[in-house]
């Protein structure tokens, strides 16, 4: 599981959030200070204040991020054939869900890479998985893979960020 940190615009946001609360919660007692409620206006008007402002004006607040640039990363992708036409079988496309998720827990748990999706079609299916290291990736689910025979007779593709061109192939 991996656990973001918290940026400065988190904090920015809490602050304005609990410091406009204060502020409407003043407003809110100088209002029934000033017009003097009846204790039944009184119990109506807390009942409904609170959530209107909430509403109307604490949920608005949002600090824009910034988008972090894409770190670029070396990518593994398995190519294997298909023995139904085009996409396959349904047998081999539920088999290969069940791989996919396997590998997508397996990277999910390391944190060294992460599952991206598959890609079905012309009697091939393609899995992508990215990461710093793509022979750690492989080093990670080499067993699953060797457990699975429905990627047999296929390649693994190692690629550096700056290729599009496998740096190294494996035949499975």
């Amino acid at each position: 599981m991996t656990v973001q940190r918290r940026e400065w615009q988190d904090y920015a946001e809490w602050t304005a959030k609990i410091a406009t609360s204060a502020l409407m919660l003043y407003a809110g007692l100088a209002i029934v200070e000033r017009y003097n409620f009846g204790a039944i206006a009184q119990t109506l008007f807390w009942l409904t204040y609170p959530p209107l402002m909430y509403w109307v004006v604490i949920r608005e607040i949002y600090i824009p991020r910034t988008a972090k640039p894409m770190i670029p990363t070396g990518s593994l992708q398995i190519v294997f054939s298909l023995q139904g036409s085009g996409y396959g079988t349904h047998e081999e496309r539920e088999a290969i869900h069940r791989l996919t998720a396997k590998l997508d827990a397996l990277l999910a748990e390391s944190s060294s890479g992460e599952f991206d999706g598959d890609e079905f079609g012309e009697g091939e299916c393609t899995l992508f998985m990215y990461g710093d290291k793509p022979d750690a990736i492989y080093e990670l689910i080499s067993t699953t893979l060797n457990e699975s025979s429905i990627v047999f007779g296929g390649k693994i593709e190692f690629r550096s960020p700056s290729s599009s061109v496998p740096y190294r192939t494996i035949q499975l």
